[in-house]
């Protein structure tokens, strides 16, 4: 899976600006974020599928995979991302926190106009 490497990346940017000696605060998700193609995303949820039980670590690079895919567009990932924490019992603590995390980056994802929707 030479193409799901991580890679750091801007998730958000804030523009804090005045109007008449108001603030004003404009927050946004990074639009340019790479996307996976289909084929990756189909790869992403064969690993899914095909994943033991129980949890480690490497459930977590599942998850992140998810989702990527899910903000690619892909309804079966965002539905495989959301039952993930339950499909693995993932631990709480760090790993608990940063699901967490993801979920609500993937709030706002979909929540920002014109950011792909979740359609199939």
């Amino acid at each position: 899976m030479d193409n799901f490497e991580f890679e750091e990346t801007v998730w958000t940017t804030e523009k804090i600006y005045f109007t008449d000696n108001k603030v004003n605060r404009k927050k946004s998700v990074n639009s340019g974020i790479r996307r996976y193609s289909a084929a990756e995303i189909q790869e992403v949820l064969e690993t899914y599928r095909n994943a033991g039980s129980g949890f480690d670590e490497s459930k977590m690079k599942i998850a992140n995979q998810l989702f990527v895919a899910a903000l690619s567009g892909s309804k079966q990932a965002w539905m495989s991302f959301t039952e993930f924490k339950d499909r693995f019992d993932v631990p709480d603590g760090a790993y608990s926190q940063e699901y967490r995390v993801l979920k609500e980056m993937l709030a706002q994802w979909e929540a920002q106009e014109g950011h792909t929707q979740i359609v199939s």
